[in-house]
């Protein structure tokens, strides 16, 4: 077509090339796309990514990054700024690539001017733009962009922004206890206000502020598994952070809820087993040995209740399953592959034996009658999936 450098048809084929390598043949036709606003899509620019060292390239991705911001600032509506933020958020990755951490003070300016159209009050949340968060992941991966982002944790920056800023910043802010307070903080502030996929991914990087201990953020987690305004897979993922974290009362406190519970909540004893797997993971360094024979104290709960309850009854199957748990994260502590300061590592010669035994008792004491039922005709499914946890303990202490 008239005005056209290539027709549909080739742009669409065009996009389809490999992001990874550059491809001399095709330079100047990208280029010539990327130029032109009515052909500049989000696939296109990133075929000019590969080109390291090309100053044209450079050049031409850094102006036009400054015309799609300037085009996202200046509409006033926000959906028809969705298009400029696509192809914006593909140019910083571009430039990144091409450039490196010497983009990082580009990437920074696209971010501060279009973070507020675009993640600010007048946001909507069934949109999701995409320049604010590519720009805070590529900032991410660099000591300058971190440093950047450490500016971003205020109130002052949309929420989405500092909270996406906090999240990168989780990861190398445990060897900085003062970086680490602040960014617990922020994540803590704001992870009542942010969708659930954040919220799973910020308390993911709590459990990963683990050397910079916080009542206010452990206490919090500790609410989660509670059940406080959390859905069930939050419970599970404040589990494991509190475990990633060396806090024990909480997870404690949750391996317990299902044995003193008047009514069996089957929830709870999901949270329960991962409470089991957390302090299954604790090592000597933060009471692991306390954690290993909490563990295994509730074990010998466990297995008197089953010495009453049928395993057919639901409270018999929620306590095989808890039981089941417990010794998986007894005999992972204890196996080859464990760390010298693992939890149940430490544990006594006559604790490690009990749990040796436990590990083998039912399926042993099951075994004849096991037998006998299968020759009179009843099903009892695969025994592979019956003794499931015990097998798959027994291969974590031979591993």
């Amino acid at each position: 077509e008239e005005g056209k450098v290539l027709g549909d048809r080739q742009v669409r084929w065009l996009a389809r090339l490999p992001r990874t390598i550059a491809m001399p043949a095709f330079r100047e036709l990208v280029v010539a796309l990327v130029r032109d606003p009515a052909t500049r899509s989000p696939a296109v620019i990133e075929l000019l990514g590969p080109y390291v060292g090309d100053r044209e390239v450079e050049d031409l991705l850094r102006r036009t990054l400054v015309e799609e911001v300037d085009a996202l600032v200046g509409e006033p509506r926000y959906f028809e700024r969705l298009t400029p933020d696509g192809r914006a958020a593909a140019l910083v990755r571009a430039l990144h690539r091409t450039r490196g951490a010497d983009a990082v003070p580009l990437v920074a300016g696209a971010l501060h001017r279009a973070m507020g159209p675009m993640n600010g009050d007048v946001a909507r949340g069934d949109a999701r733009p995409q320049l604010p968060k590519t720009a805070v992941g590529l900032l991410g991966l660099t000591d300058a962009g971190r440093a950047v982002l450490q500016g971003m944790l205020g109130d002052d920056v949309p929420r989405r922004v500092r909270f996406e800023a906090g999240l990168q910043l989780a990861p190398s802010a445990s060897g900085d206890p003062l970086l680490a307070g602040q960014v617990g903080a922020r994540l803590l502030a704001d992870l009542d206000g942010v969708d659930g996929t954040l919220r799973m991914r910020g308390l993911g990087a709590l459990g990963a502020l683990a050397p910079a201990p916080d009542p206010s953020v452990d206490a919090r987690l500790g609410q989660l598994t509670r059940g406080a305004g959390a859905d069930q897979a939050e419970r599970l993922a404040a589990a494991s952070a509190l475990g990633q974290r060396g806090v024990q009362a909480p997870l404690v406190e949750a391996l317990r809820r299902p044995l003193v519970a008047e009514d069996l909540d089957l929830l709870d004893v999901e949270v329960a087993a991962a409470a089991a797997r957390a302090l299954g993971g604790i090592d000597d360094r933060s009471g692991g040995l306390e954690a290993a024979r909490s563990l295994l104290a509730t074990h010998r709960e466990v297995d008197a209740k089953l010495e009453i309850a049928s395993d057919d009854t639901t409270e018999g199957e929620a306590l095989v399953e808890l039981r089941g748990a417990l010794i998986t994260a007894l005999c992972a502590g204890m196996g080859r592959r464990a760390d010298a300061a693992s939890s149940a590592a430490s544990l006594s010669d006559g604790e490690r034996d009990e749990v040796h035994a436990a590990l083998v008792r039912r399926p042993l004491e099951r075994g004849a009658m096991d037998v006998a039922a299968r020759f009179g005709g009843e099903d009892l499914g695969d025994a592979r999936f019956r003794w499931r946890a015990e097998l798959e303990a027994c291969l974590l202490y031979t591993s």
